[in-house]
C-alpha cells in the first residue's frame, strides 16, 4: 500500500456482461432471442465503488482539483497525503482465470489499485449476465463462484497484513473506526 490517504473498497465483485437491446418473445415461449450489443464491466459493490472513485479521483488529479475546501480541517483530514487525492484500493476475491484478469485490468484502467485482491488459484471469477430488454426491463443470471467462498476471515486477514491493520505493522493507512471522519 502507498503512504498517505487511502480508500479501501472491500466486498463482492463479478464480471458483468450486459446484453443491450434484447428481444423477448413472451413468457413460456422457447425461442432464439437477439441483442444489439454486448458490454463488459466490473460489477458488484466493491468493484463499482472502487472504479467510480478511481475515475473521479483520476479526473480530479488531471484537472488539478485538491480534495477539500482549503480550510484548517483539510490539513488534518489529508494528513500524510499533503493535498493529494487518496489512493483507491479494491479488496475482493477473484479466480485465477481470464475473467479475473479482465477485472484486474478494469480496476487498473479506472485508477483503482487491484493489489489487495485475493486470487483463488482454483476458483472461478463470479460473472453476471444482464439482459437489458428493449422495453427497459432487466434480468440477471449470476454464477457467484468466488463470492460464495469469500469469507469475513479472508477479508480481515488481508487487512491484518497491512501497516496499521492489526498485524503489528504500526500506524498506517488503516485506522480504528473511532479515528474515521465522515463529512
Amino acid at each position: 500500500m502507498t503512504e498517505g490517504n487511502a480508500i479501501i473498497c472491500a466486498g463482492l465483485s463479478c464480471l458483468d456482461l450486459q446484453l443491450l437491446g434484447c428481444t423477448q418473445s413472451g413468457p413460456g415461449e422457447e425461442s432464439i432471442e437477439k441483442y444489439d450489443a454486448a458490454s463488459y464491466c466490473a460489477g458488484g459493490s466493491a468493484s463499482m465503488t472502487a472504479t467510480t472513485l478511481g475515475l473521479l479521483l483520476k479526473a480530479d488529479a488531471r484537472d488539478g482539483v485538491v480534495s477539500g475546501d482549503g480550510g484548517d480541517d483539510d490539513a488534518n483530514a489529508q494528513g500524510e497525503g499533503e493535498g493529494r487525492p487518496p489512493r483507491v484500493h479494491v479488496l475482493t476475491k477473484l479466480g485465477s482465470d481470464l475473467d479475473g484478469e479482465r477485472m484486474m485490468s478494469f480496476y487498473a484502467s479506472a485508477g483503482a489499485d487491484p493489489s489487495l485482491a485475493l486470487i483463488d488459484p482454483t476458483g472461478q471469477t463470479s460473472m453476471a449476465v444482464l439482459p437489458v430488454f428493449n422495453d427497459g426491463r432487466r434480468g440477471c443470471f449470476v454464477n457467484l463462484a468466488c463470492n460464495e467462498s469469500f469469507s469475513p476471515d479472508e477479508l480481515l486477514g488481508r487487512l491484518d497484513g497491512l501497516p496499521g491493520g492489526g498485524g503489528g505493522g504500526g500506524p498506517g493507512p488503516i485506522r480504528a473506526a473511532d479515528d474515521w471522519r465522515v463529512g
